[in-house]
């Protein structure tokens, strides 16, 4: 089950990055199109975890921390995201947002093995970036918009780091997933209303709405969920990981579906970037491996 709800999340997160872009090219603004995303998710689970009788958070204090997980986790990176992907291809996009795991080794204790882990996938992102940074009058918008991804992933990083203590309680994965995107929601829905006004009448149209309704159903329901039902069985690192396959899935479906252009130059830089991001995490990823492996044989043991 843990290998499928993996490769689950992979495939779906791996092709919201062209999700996202249908919907802007459609004319929906990015912040708007990110609060109906995660507004009608989570209204949609609401009958879901009333039918279940799933418990509902009975303090304030979980109340609170779930809202600052929220603005942690969904508003600011998906913020980030929505605003970055006007300018930037949806291949290019994943690719940024793969640095959330070592934003998430960051916040560990760092061997040298990552510490070189980081500098080959931070140069591997130079590569990738250089043809968009020499593009003249555009250089300083685009980088603006890589800036925005990568530095946001660091907020999503710590906020899943934090969200494993949550989890370890009693408030399931699906209560967490559905509330946290209601607070982050209404944060964006607030600032979309101050920044961006309502949108057009022509960009309520078929693409949009069928976009907005893969990422709110499909993926923030449906792949969220079982992210978040990984976290918990797991731990932070593992189903985070998803970011290091989503480049590929996503410059496919770009390339295939939208025509992006990838250059070799790009190419190079990707296989660098996914290379330094498993020397960050391969130490974690190999004990949690022997972790599940000892815990196969003591069962098998213990059945005898």
């Amino acid at each position: 089950m843990i290998i499928a709800g993996y490769a689950f999340i992979c495939l779906v997160f791996g092709t919201t990055f062209l999700a996202i872009k249908i919907g802007l090219n459609a004319g929906l603004p990015p912040l708007f199109m990110a609060a109906v995303r995660f507004g009608l998710a989570g209204l949609l689970l609401l009958p879901y975890f009333s039918y279940r009788k799933i418990r509902f958070p009975k303090t304030a204090r979980e109340y609170a921390e779930i809202a600052w997980l929220g603005v942690l986790m969904t508003a600011i990176p998906f913020a980030a995201l929505f605003w970055a992907e006007q300018y930037l291809a949806s291949g290019m996009a994943s690719l940024l947002v793969a640095t959330s795991p070592a934003f998430i080794g960051i916040f560990g204790r760092l061997k040298r093995s990552q510490i070189a882990g980081l500098a080959v996938s931070f140069a591997g992102i130079a590569l990738v970036v250089s043809p968009d940074l020499a593009d003249g009058e555009q250089a300083w918008r685009n980088f603006a918009a890589m800036a925005a991804i990568v530095l946001s992933e660091g907020a999503f990083a710590y906020g899943v780091v934090r969200s494993k203590k949550m989890l370890a309680g009693d408030v399931s994965p699906q209560m967490f997933n559905g509330l946290q995107m209601l607070f982050a929601s209404a944060l964006l829905f607030a600032i979309s209303l101050f920044t961006e006004g309502m949108p057009a009448a022509g960009a309520l149209s078929v693409p949009s709405a069928a976009s907005v309704l893969y990422l709110s159903v499909v993926a923030s329901i449906a792949a969220s969920g079982v992210y978040y039902w990984l976290v918990k069985m797991t731990n932070p690192m593992f189903p985070t990981t998803w970011t290091i396959v989503s480049p590929v899935v996503a410059t496919i479906a770009g390339a295939v579906l939208l025509g992006e252009t990838f250059t070799w130059i790009g190419a190079a830089g990707t296989v660098l970037t996914l290379a330094g991001i498993f020397l960050v995490n391969r130490d974690i990823l190999g004990m949690f491996l022997r972790e599940k492996n000892e815990q196969g044989s003591i069962g098998v043991g213990s059945s005898d």
